[in-house]
């Protein structure tokens, strides 16, 4: 039957003469104002439907059943709503059939729905994943004769108040139950992800000993009671909702797991109402109680709010975790009264704290111990305030710092004195710091008290003899023990100054005895006496209560050894004296009064600049010093010295090595040094301590060739050669040399050479070159180029221009600011227009008075790496306001008398650039040669173009594949410019056949040549 409207049915449905009629259907479809209703019974077999759609509402009442026949089972398919206003009965118990309910299966006032057959064959598990089973007020009764009943996310189970849902078999799923009724379960309900709310209502198990309810997961809430055991496993339980308060009461015992979190709400002092209760007979307590504040209560210490209660008396366990304290404004307590048995929360007045003393600074011998004292107070005022628990440690826990006792509880203004002990007895010698905090869990953060402790070294002795020692004659180490310390082992460590690695021998302390002086000895080999001078140092282990602790004097070990300088007859200087070449030199010896000067004087008589010559460089000056008047040369400077016959440096006279027990500062004044490595042994220039200022140093080696012999940033001073070091900064600072020492780069001097290629980009390398007569002088070349990986200003890939010495032709970069150059890399940028790009480069030659006589100068150019896109080079004198012609890489610069310096500039950009930045100078004809002729090939006759870069006699002449000369067609006197030429094979006479000719200009010193095309 289908239709809208009321249909009523008097008699029973599916009748046939008193029987069943199989294979039918009643389907009762869904409308606005639709509703069915049957008075009677309703039989179904053989495969009978009963569908309610989907807003369909289906009225069973007046005591009519749904009544299962025999044969095979109908079903009842409810996607609507299925009332029963009457007592009905579905199914048959002897009998399975099937219920689909995905709508509302209610029972309404004065109704009862007993379903009291089999839903699926007695054992299996009856899934119901969605719909509603809602009892208003009278009993719905689920009588399944399954083993499960499974309620999916989608089932609700809801008694309303008044009404009864009462299920024969197991409850298990994540579906919801809302029981504002009575859910009357016969067996326990399992909750695994769904939700049990309870509002108003109960849920009854037969009796307080019964478990009713195990929440896997999932939520118990609301507002109502259980009889029976309630387990939770997992999830969270909340007496009220979210925003509401309520009361839970369970009839049995309630276990809560690790797992759990109990939430409370606390928004006043009345239970149920204004705050969160959960009360059981008795309780079995873990995981999580998290308070959460309601309505900005606070509780005081007057209130007494108890959350969870054991009415029975028993309570086994307690909560791991308190949590939501710090929600409230005001501190709350939390404690597990036993007279009242409950847990109860209420405010609490916290302790106060204070310490005495702030701070602990103490000194102590070695071997010695001292205990100081702590006070700590509860400064709390109010009688009620809670104990101070103090906890104090110290934050490291070092050995040398222990507090007893580690923890206190300190009534209200009450004080407790701890032990602080400070021991010096396992502990090395040196300065230790720690800090004791006091904490409270209660309180914020921990009181820190800040611990200095000092240990003074054992008054341990050393001496040596003899003093000074001589070469190849041992010394012995005598050491001196105090009564405190008695060491059960010693080692003597020793080496030439400056080398590597020490080497040890073992020290016999058998012969001491406990709280005695005593003394022990122990020899240096002669091996290891050299010039350079003895270091060494002694390690003493002794015992203690934790074992042992090792006493290095000097207290600096390795790192601080004890110096024995070393005499000497006479010392040759390390290095070569190449013949009439200069070389760097600095003198690390000790020679008593006598000067540098005088010790050169002493070896190559008096002073003649013809057979030897002594300059060095005076930076406020600018200038170089010479002779005596160079000044005493103090240890860590350098001077220039140039021998005539090559005679090595002898000091002779006696002295002995330089001190090699403490750093060496060495003064830079603004500008370029001269200095030396004050020390006989090499020192890696990583080890030297300097400012930013100071630049790498620049070495000097006579036996490379000229252009190669600065050598930039050398990264070891070797002893006996000096470095010229520059200082950028405006005043004067200092360079820190440690007797450490390194690894000696080789025999020659380290360093790169200026030419040495480094970075990428485009690259310039420039030398000025005079000849005269069979003698020709050289400048040191400059480097000057762009990159992208260029700093603006004075960057690390710029190479400062170190004073020449002795030179006749100088070549450097003159910047606008800053010091001259011999390297300058830019990086390529763009002006504020951006459109034009470019560098620019002053270049200054100096010469003394003989190179100008010789004249002209000629500047060699070598380049490296191409040009940016876009860019051209261009070479400018300045003082003739010209371009230089290059031919093969050299351009020659005129010279006159008294025309010293020369300024040059090159610039490196765009045409536009270089036009903007020549200061007006012709760029246009750079070159003297000969143009592409036009056409080409050509029958009749063709263009010869010409550039003229310097005036000169020019001839210009075409000659065949034979060498035979055709024809001439300049000779003559030209004048800077370009010039055109017109020739055609039939100008000079007979005709010239079809073929290759060529067309050779000589210009001065240039020749260029073009091939011409004849097609006849």
């Amino acid at each position: 039957m289908s239709g809208a409207g009321t249909t009523r049915a008097e008699g029973g449905f599916f009748t046939d003469g008193g029987s069943t009629l199989n294979e039918r259907r009643l389907v009762l479809a869904g409308g606005e104002t639709g509703t069915f209703e049957t008075s009677s019974n309703i039989t179904g077999a053989n495969g009978a439907r009963l569908v309610i759609e989907s807003g369909a509402v289906f009225e069973h009442k007046n005591n009519g059943n749904f009544e299962v026949g025999g044969g095979m089972a109908p079903r009842l398919v409810n996607r609507g709503t299925y009332q029963v206003t009457a007592v009905a009965t579905a199914g048959n118990p002897n009998l399975y059939w099937e219920l689909q309910n995905s709508g509302v299966l209610e029972v309404t006032a004065g109704g009862k729905y007993n379903i009291s057959g089999q839903i699926y064959d007695s054992g299996e598990t009856a899934n119901r994943t969605e719909g509603t089973y809602r009892s208003a007020d009278g009993p719905l009764e689920l009588n399944i004769g399954s083993d499960t009943l499974m309620t999916g996310p989608g089932a609700l189970m809801a008694p309303e108040s008044g009404g009864t849902v009462q299920v024969s078999a197991p409850l298990s799923g994540e579906g919801a139950f809302e029981v504002g009724g009575t859910l009357d379960v016969q067996f326990p309900i399992f909750v695994d992800g769904g939700r049990v709310t309870l509002q108003g209502g109960q849920i009854l198990r037969s009796t307080s000993t019964d478990t009713a309810l195990v929440q896997q997961d999932g939520r118990l809430e609301g507002a109502g009671s259980i009889t029976g055991v309630v387990v939770a496993k997992d999830g969270e339980v909340q007496p009220g909702t979210d925003g509401a308060t309520g009361t839970v009461t369970v009839d049995g015992v309630y276990k809560q797991a690790t797992g759990v979190r109990l939430n409370a709400e606390l928004g006043g002092t009345t239970p149920g109402t204004e705050y969160d209760v959960l009360t059981a007979n008795e309780t079995d307590l873990a995981g999580e109680l998290r308070l959460e504040q309601l309505s900005g209560f606070n509780p005081t210490t007057a209130d007494t709010l108890r959350l969870v209660k054991w009415t029975g008396g028993v309570r086994t366990g307690q909560f791991d975790q308190i949590s939501g304290q710090s929600t409230f404004d005001e501190p709350l307590k939390v404690q597990y009264d036993s007279g009242d048995n409950a847990v109860e929360v209420a405010g609490k007045i916290l302790p106060g704290r204070d310490v005495d003393p702030t701070s602990f600074s103490d000194t102590l011998m070695f071997s010695k111990a001292r205990t100081r004292s702590l006070r700590i107070e509860n400064t709390a005022t109010d009688s009620d305030a809670e104990d101070l628990e103090a906890m104090i440690q110290a934050q490291d826990n070092p050995s040398w710092l222990m507090v007893s006792p580690t923890s206190v509880s300190i009534p209200q203004g009450g004080t407790e004195t701890i032990d602080v002990e400070l021991s010096a007895q396992s502990t090395s010698p040196g300065t230790y710091r720690d800090t004791i905090e006091v904490t409270d869990p209660e309180l914020d953060g921990a009181v820190q008290v800040p611990v200095q402790l000092t240990i003074q070294r054992p008054a341990i002795t050393l001496s040596s003899s003899p003093t000074p020692a001589s070469p190849g004659t041992a010394v012995t180490v005598e050491v001196g023990i105090p009564s405190t310390f008695t060491p059960v082992d010693g080692t003597l460590s020793y080496r030439a100054a400056g080398a590597e690695t020490f080497q040890t021998t073992s020290m016999d302390v058998s012969g001491l005895t406990d709280n005695t002086e005593g003394t022990v000895s122990a020899d240096v080999p002669g091996d290891a006496v050299t010039k350079v001078g003895v270091q060494y140092h002694v390690r003493l282990t002794g015992p203690d209560s934790t074992g042992s602790v090792t006493i290095h004097t000097p207290s600096g070990g390795t790192t601080r050894p004890v110096f024995v300088s070393v005499s000497f007859g006479e010392i040759q200087a390390d290095g070569s004296f190449p013949q009439e070449r200069y070389r760097m030199l600095t003198v690390p010896v000790e020679t008593g009064d006598r000067s540098v000067f005088e010790l050169l004087t002493d070896q190559y008589g008096s002073y003649d600049p013809a057979q030897w010559r002594f300059s060095r460089w005076n930076t406020a000056e600018s200038s170089y010093r010479e002779g005596s008047e160079v000044g005493p040369l103090e240890t860590g400077q350098a001077a220039w010295l140039v021998v005539k016959r090559g005679i090595p440096l002898t000091v002779t006279g006696g002295g002995q090595s330089v001190d090699a027990s403490a750093p060496e500062k060495i003064a830079l004044q603004p500008g370029w040094n001269q200095v030396g490595n004050p020390f006989p042994f090499p020192v890696a220039w990583s080890e030297v301590t300097r400012p930013d200022p100071v630049r790498p140093p620049v070495g000097y080696d006579a036996s490379r060739s000229e252009s190669e012999r600065f050598r930039f940033g050398v990264d070891v001073l070797e002893p006996w050669e000096g470095v010229f070091v520059y200082n950028s900064a405006d005043t004067s600072v200092a360079l820190t040399v440690p007797p450490v020492g390194g690894t000696s780069g080789s025999s020659s001097m380290t360093g790169r050479a200026l030419t040495a290629k480094t970075g990428e980009g485009y690259r310039l390398e420039a030398t000025a070159s005079v000849s005269g007569g069979e003698q020709q002088w050289s400048s040191r070349p400059v480097q000057i180029g762009v990159s992208g990986n260029a700093e603006k200003g004075l960057g690390d890939e710029d190479r400062v221009r170190p004073p020449a010495v002795r030179s006749r032709v100088r070549l450097h970069v003159a910047p606008s600011e800053g010091p001259a150059l011999a390297r300058s890399v830019k990086p390529l940028g763009k002006e504020s227009s951006g459109a034009k790009t470019g560098r620019v480069w002053d270049l200054r030659l100096q010469m003394n008075n003989d190179a100008q006589a010789a004249g002209p100068a000629y500047l060699r150019l070598a380049t490296s790496g191409p040009l940016p896109e876009g860019v051209q080079r261009y070479v400018v004198d300045r003082d003739r306001n010209r371009r230089l012609v290059t031919t093969h890489g050299t351009a020659k610069v005129p010279l006159s008398k008294g025309q010293s310096p020369r300024q040059l500039r090159v610039i490196v950009g765009t045409e536009a650039f270089a036009k903007a930045h020549s200061e007006g100078a012709d760029l246009a004809v750079t070159e003297t040669k000969l143009r592409a002729n036009a056409p080409n090939p050509f029958a009749e006759s063709t263009t010869i173009p010409y550039q003229v870069a310097e005036e000169a006699h020019v001839r210009i002449s075409v000659y065949d594949v034979l060498g035979r000369r055709v024809a001439v067609l300049v000779d003559g006197q030209r004048e800077v410019g370009v010039h055109r030429v017109q020739w055609g094979p039939d100008d000079h006479g007979d005709a010239l056949a079809s073929g290759v000719y060529f067309c050779r200009m000589k210009a001065g010193g240039n020749t260029s040549t073009q091939k011409l095309v004849v097609v006849r």
